[in-house]
């Protein structure tokens, strides 16, 4: 738990921090209640690398800064709390649904994945809300719902060898796939 009900927490990153359980930005769940903090900020630098192996739950008097360096998540709850995703990898160590709380979460109410920034998920992800890459990076093994993928500029990459652009379905990206300058597909 970083920051209780009857406390402030601040870390800075700039290691390693492995965690086996849940971690607990801002609050701290207690059977069926949730208490809020005074406040809670983690800051994540570059070089630095926080890998959550339970759940990520950050409540509403939760910020994490990311400002560079590696989150690695099997899951997030985001419960109001905050992520400024200035520079940085968010790395998904299993599949991920993509649903706009999470996004909202990561990225701001208008989704935008931007230079410096990286989106990694080691399965597959399910993007069930918009998800606009401009500038970013966003690698998956696979994905479902492509026509929810803008791709304005920057590196979208399917990393399982088998999954190529014709594994997908007629219209998988809408009526076309339009890329602009400097964008790849990989």
């Amino acid at each position: 738990v970083l920051g209780n009900s009857q406390t402030t927490g601040l870390a800075h990153i700039n290691g390693n921090w492995n965690i086996t359980n849940d971690l607990e930005v801002g609050g701290q769940s207690v059977g069926l209640n949730i208490y809020p903090a005074l406040s809670a900020t983690m800051n994540l630098n570059s070089g630095g690398t926080v890998a959550v192996g339970g759940v990520l739950k950050l409540y509403s008097a939760g910020v994490i800064n990311m400002n560079g360096g590696t989150l690695q998540l099997t899951s997030l709850q985001p419960e109001s709390g905050i992520i400024n995703f200035n520079a940085g990898t968010i790395k998904w160590t299993g599949s991920w649904n993509a649903d706009y709380d999470q996004l909202q979460a990561l990225l701001g109410t208008t989704p935008v994945l931007r230079q410096d920034q990286t989106v990694e998920v080691g399965g597959h992800t399910f993007l069930s809300s918009t998800l606009t890459l401009n500038g970013g990076t966003f690698r998956t093994e696979t994905i479902s719902n492509l026509n929810k993928l803008s791709i304005q500029s920057g590196l979208f990459e399917l990393t399982n060898s088998s999954a190529g652009i014709n594994t997908f379905q007629e219209n998988s990206f809408g009526p076309q796939l339009v890329l602009g300058s400097g964008s790849a597909v990989r």
